[in-house]
């Protein structure tokens, strides 16, 4: 693995807790965020429908549902 130096800004108390996480585990900060950084990329890779989209499915299902079955058959 290669580290890249990169500048950027996040919130005090935020960066605390993870110092101090860091702390209580003995692990240097950049392993920490570089977990961090994976567990985010694995979690927007699991992509779900937004509920807006989910809504209208379920209400065109609904209304649409007599013809579905005529289409199944």
């Amino acid at each position: 693995m290669t580290l890249v130096k990169f500048g950027a800004q996040a919130d005090e108390e935020l960066l605390e807790e993870i110092r101090a996480l860091a702390d209580k585990e003995n692990a240097k900060l950049y392993a920490i965020i570089n977990e961090a950084f994976k567990d985010l990329l694995e979690k927007r890779k699991q992509t779900k429908p937004r509920k807006a989209v989910m809504e209208h499915f379920a209400a065109s299902l609904d209304v649409n549902d007599p013809l579905y079955e005529k289409l199944a058959k």
